[in-house]
């Protein structure tokens, strides 16, 4: 390890700006140096620090490890290998103050790559002395630095020359503290490291050092109470760049020659010069966002139409390329990705130019018999697409009619899905989430690939083992069954239900409030006439308000215009 962290990478503050070379504190010249360490500055602070990527030259790797609640990995390829028993010793659980030495086999990934990780996500630490290659599975001896001299001589001093030297230390470093010599310096700056201590063990301290030494110990604290660290997600940090072999005829075991990164070419071109720094993924991020064929604001801004007419300007999404479809109007494409750019990047401000456009108020009504000839598939946007909800969004619009949605209910965890007898297989979790998730929005069910949420699966939602650039839309029976027999469709018919007699209103007011909310429309006559008999007839059958309501409103969600936008 080399001052300054040259060739490793950190993240957090844990590590400060490079490793250990020097004590600072008397208490470090017993580490062995120099040493990565994540709690010398304090143990509040949290970080990783990543070693450069490496081919690996031996079947040992030896490292020499101390701390509490922290862990080290040696990743491979990339990628956390954590199962046991295969690739269990990969990874060290770290509770120990004193430093030890850890042997990893490597042999089975001897040339393969990979790079070692610290990490330190507590109040805990980890500190690594040394790590090295080695043919041999037993780690070699290193001895112990020597004792720090100064404490060491203090030490053998009697309880009254001790104080006696720390009190006349603190009582210089009180009110001369340029005046210190480095002996002294030492004392002090041990004293303030085990400031509690020093305080409450050593009577002979003069009072103006004991407040200055519990001022500092009480604003030590009140800084690290102050340390806030929010919710993680998983994100990519650049390393070192590495080339990757050409792998023969897809053969990972057979290795041709090593081809540079590079950038596409349809961002670089043919000639262009190898990345300076790292991956490369930066350099590729900034060509594409000012190269001057906007290619990225392009797909941005299909994709964008696409979500909000139904149907990209380009049909295939996922495909600008020879293999995908021409768009239906090149200049509009382009000249919304230029002003895109124009505009910073704004997709507030690109949606409200599509959602206030003339375009995007049409009905989706066959209005124009010539048109319609002659642009059959509509491709020309003579009229409105007529879309389908999303899964996603059918389950939102159920909860937010019946008055279940959980408004309040944003970020935070997610809640885990609603499990059915018939939902049966490895990796089942222990136990079911409610049948309305809480109230909470359909983007906050957990995502169980072995276990989706079946009503999702009837309305296409897709399968979260690829990415999805554009829904496939299908329309088959099973949906309208989902939407008849579905446990959750019903519920939510019973509450919206329970709440549209909770206001008391004549019949017909309730029915074209229920319209009003469901549909955002008023009934026509014949749908009114013919609600009020639903009810009537469900009454007259012997049951009661709340029951006939719920049917009725379990008829509203059945509706063909409650899952599709006219």
């Amino acid at each position: 390890l080399r001052p300054g962290w040259r060739g490793w990478f950190t993240t957090g503050e844990a590590f400060g700006s490079g490793p250990l070379a020097e004590p600072v504190l008397p208490i470090q010249e017993q580490l062995p140096l120099p040493v990565a360490h994540s709690g010398l500055l304090s143990l509040r602070l949290q970080g990783t620090l990543r070693s450069r990527t490496v081919e690996i030259p031996q079947p040992w790797l030896h490292v020499r490890l101390a701390g509490r609640k922290s862990t080290f990995r040696v990743i491979l390829a990339g990628f956390h290998l954590i199962r046991n028993p295969i690739y269990g010793h990969l990874k060290v659980e770290l509770n120990h103050e004193e430093f030890r030495w850890y042997a990893i086999d490597l042999s089975k990934w001897v040339g393969q790559r990979a790079y070692l990780e610290l990490e330190d996500f507590s109040d805990g630490y980890i500190a690594m002395a040394q790590a090295l290659w080695s043919h041999e599975a037993s780690p070699p001896r290193v001895p112990l630095p020597p004792k720090n001299p100064t404490l060491a001589s203090s030490l053998s001093q009697t309880l009254d020359e001790m104080q006696q030297q720390w009190a006349e230390a603190l009582r210089r470093w009180v009110q001369r503290p340029g005046q210190l010599s480095l002996e002294q310096g030492r004392l002090v700056q041990w004293l303030v490291y085990h400031s509690p201590v020093a305080v409450k063990k050593l009577p002979a301290l003069p009072q103006q050092a004991k407040q200055q030494l519990t001022q500092w110990e009480r604003r030590k604290r009140q800084l690290e109470a102050e340390l806030r660290y929010g919710p993680r997600v998983v994100v990519m940090v650049d390393g070192n760049g590495v080339d990757e072999y050409v792998f023969v005829r897809g053969n990972h075991k057979v290795r041709g020659p090593v081809q540079p990164r590079r950038l596409p070419r349809i961002l670089g071109g043919v000639q262009q010069p190898r990345p300076k720094h790292g991956s490369g993924r930066l350099l590729m991020a900034q060509t594409a966002l000012r190269h001057s064929a906007p290619l990225l604001a392009r797909v941005i801004v299909n994709r964008v139409w696409h979500h909000l007419f139904g149907r990209g300007l380009v049909e295939s999404v996922d495909d600008f390329g020879h293999l995908g479809q021409k768009p239906s109007h090149p200049e509009l494409l382009d000249y919304l990705a230029a002003e895109l750019i124009r505009h910073d990047w704004s997709l507030k401000w690109l949606i409200r130019q599509m959602v206030l456009s003339a375009t995007f108020a049409q009905s989706s009504a066959i209005t124009d018999s010539v048109a319609q000839q002659r642009d059959p598939q509509n491709r020309l946007l003579h009229r409105m697409n007529l879309q389908r909800l999303e899964a996603e969004a059918i389950r939102d619009a159920l909860l937010c009619v019946s008055g279940r949605l959980d408004r309040q209910g944003m970020f935070g965890p997610g809640v885990l899905p609603h499990l059915t007898p018939f939902m049966q297989g490895r990796g089942r979790p222990a136990r079911s989430g409610p049948l309305d998730g809480n109230g909470r929005r359909s983007i906050y069910i957990n995502v169980r690939r072995n276990f989706l949420t079946p009503m999702f699966l009837v309305f296409d939602y897709p399968v979260p083992t690829t990415t999805v650039g554009r829904r496939g839309v299908s329309n088959v029976p099973a949906q309208a069954l989902t939407m008849l027999n579905d446990p959750f469709v019903y519920q939510q018919a019973q509450l919206w239900a329970r709440r549209l007699l909770e206001l008391h209103q004549e019949p017909e007011q309730t029915i074209r409030w229920m319209f009003l909310q469901a549909l955002a429309r008023e009934p026509t006559p014949e749908e009114l006439q013919a609600a009020r008999a639903f009810v009537r007839q469900w009454e007259k059958e012997g049951h009661c308000a709340l029951e006939a309501w719920t049917q009725l409103c379990h008829a509203v969600f059945n509706m063909k215009e409650f899952i599709f936008v006219p």
